[in-house]
């Protein structure tokens, strides 16, 4: 199998060869480099990016948005660089994502359906936000309660919306139009 990462990002096709229980060589070639995941089944054995190796050319690999990809079935891992499970390394990948959901300081965050997420490790930021989504709160006010600042709170809730994790609805705040006149104009200073 081999293609370009027009439709589909390696985040993408390593999930899908992963849970179809192949095992072999995720090879990519992109303008910033070249380099390979090893699978065997559901498990990463190892990631190869332009000499290094292990997490960080995992994530090299699966953060690329453009370049081609081939998959050698049955080719075999000399080494073993990788100690986690492949749903740990992507949902690294995703919150490092350019292309993460923008939320607005008065958009509703709640809890999603969770459907798209089977378990998920969060860290201690989205741990500590998750305490406050008892009811839908917007992300200014999620700021204010947590004692977080907005951009922390904004780029989280952006993170979990992406993941399905939470729901975020869109809002504009309520504006008015406001006119002062001044009746009493002050007087002048007086000179001394």
């Amino acid at each position: 199998m081999e293609g370009s990462f027009e439709l589909l990002g390696p985040l993408d096709l390593l999930q899908l060869i992963a849970r179809g229980g192949k095992k072999g060589v995720f090879q990519t070639v992109a303008r910033s480099g070249k380099g390979q995941v090893h699978l065997h089944g559901p498990r990463v054995l190892h990631a190869e990016w332009n000499g290094r190796v292990g997490d960080e050319a995992m994530m090299e690999i699966l953060l690329l948005k453009e370049g081609r990809f081939r998959f050698i079935e049955g080719a075999e891992a000399e080494t073993v660089t990788l100690e986690h499970p492949l749903d740990h390394y992507l949902l690294q990948a995703i919150r490092r994502l350019d292309d993460r959901v923008e939320v607005g300081p008065f958009d509703l965050a709640q809890f999603g359906k969770g459907s798209r997420v089977s378990h998920l490790t969060l860290s201690p930021e989205e741990l500590d936000l998750f305490t406050h989504l008892s009811r839908p709160i917007s992300a200014l006010d999620l700021a204010v309660a947590s004692g977080r600042t907005l951009a922390e709170v904004l780029t989280v809730l952006g993170h979990l919306a992406r993941l399905g994790v939470v729901e975020i609805e869109r809002r504009a705040p309520h504006t008015a139009k406001l006119t002062l006149a001044i009746r009493d104009p002050l007087p002048p200073f007086a000179h001394v």
